[in-house]
């Protein structure tokens, strides 16, 4: 990603480069983890794998995520600005799937 590779940006830079990548990283994802054109295909069976919800299930894996970022706040000195860029990315994608999770079905 773009962001990686700058030594300063302003904001709307980091914003602009921000939804850009994530528009390219969940098209990708859509094309690896959907089946019969269900995007949430992947959470739908963890759930009912781990008799759980899907919701649930994407918060399982939603903590991976967030366990690395908080390793990258405790020690921002040791981490790569590329893997800043995923592991935020990763974050923000997870929330806009449990976003549309939570909407879909009319719920």
């Amino acid at each position: 990603m773009v962001i990686a590779t700058k030594k300063e940006l302003t904001f709307d830079e980091v914003l602009n480069l921000r939804l850009q990548e994530i528009k390219s990283v969940l098209g990708s994802k859509q094309k690896e983890y959907s089946r019969n054109n269900n995007r949430l295909h992947n959470f739908d069976v963890a759930a009912r794998v781990g008799n759980t919800t899907p919701e649930l299930a994407l918060k399982g894996m939603w903590m991976k995520h967030i366990v690395s970022v908080f390793d990258i706040i405790d020690s921002p000195e040791d981490v790569a600005k590329h893997t800043i860029d995923e592991k935020i990315g990763d974050l923000i994608n997870y929330a806009i799937l449990l976003e549309y999770m939570l909407l879909r079905d009319g719920k």
